[in-house]
């Protein structure tokens, strides 16, 4: 995701579940009160997706983490 909340397409799957996604929600407004308060790191970092694994006959289980990756800097005239 940029720093608007928005997903990069050249980063992400072609195919992402809307669960996962609104699972990712709490890590997002972690990040944004750590950039708040002039951090780049949450204490808590990760989130399981609640959909059921593959022990339950679900397709699978995923584990999401979030880190700020500083944005490149832009010269004159970008």
């Amino acid at each position: 995701m940029d720093e608007l909340g928005f997903l990069i397409n050249e980063e992400s799957p072609q195919k992402l579940c809307i669960v996962a996604i609104a699972s990712f929600k709490p890590l997002i407004d972690r990040m944004w009160q750590a950039f708040f308060d002039g951090k780049t790191a949450v204490l808590k970092d990760t989130v399981p997706c609640p959909y059921v694994g593959v022990h339950q006959s679900g397709w699978g289980e995923i584990t999401m983490k979030v880190r700020a990756v500083p944005k490149k800097k832009q010269g004159k005239g970008d």
